[in-house]
């Protein structure tokens, strides 16, 4: 979950590395699987900017 959109979850739906460049993740958002974004491996784990999501 984004921390600044708490009520929205993203899923993880692949991890990949483009030659010299950092791991990236593409999420889709649970309610709008259409709704796609691709965000640094280092962005998703940190804290300021996302948090798991308890099931």
């Amino acid at each position: 979950m984004k921390t600044d959109v708490p009520s929205v979850v993203w899923t993880v739906e692949k991890l990949f590395q483009l030659p010299a460049e950092p791991p990236h993740a593409r999420l889709f958002k649970e309610a709008r699987p259409r709704d796609k974004i691709t965000v640094s491996v280092g962005t998703l784990a940190n804290p300021r900017f996302f948090r798991r999501a308890v099931s």
